[in-house]
């Protein structure tokens, strides 16, 4: 019961908080902020040590941290798409000729 009297009240302490304007006064320049300036370079260098390597190294270091999939899981996704693929074919065109045959058999399209 206590509940059901307090939801108006909160209705109306929403309405009214709603009515204010926004205080923009809080929004500062913090979507501008970038933490990174306020880093030495010897700091930036000690957090990034990628990022100082020229553009190849760094390409280097990606590709050598880089986990390939193996031959077997490579081959078994293959062979996952091309089931699908047949499975998906072969519902579209018995589909497909169940339709065209039935269209045909109630004369809505004439016969080949």
């Amino acid at each position: 019961k206590e509940a059901v009297e307090a939801a108006p009240r909160r209705a109306m302490a929403g309405a009214d908080a709603t009515s204010d304007q926004l205080d923009l006064s809080k929004i500062g320049d913090s979507v501008l902020y970038d933490p990174s300036e306020e880093l030495t370079e010897e700091q930036q260098a000690e957090i990034d040590k990628v990022s100082q390597l020229s553009f190849f190294e760094q390409a280097k270091e990606e590709f050598a941290n880089t986990k390939w999939p193996s031959f077997g899981a490579t081959l078994r996704q293959s062979l996952v798409m091309v089931l699908i693929f047949v499975v998906s074919a072969t519902i579209i065109l018995n589909a497909d000729e169940f339709i065209r045959t039935k269209y045909t058999e109630l004369g809505f399209i004439p016969r080949p």
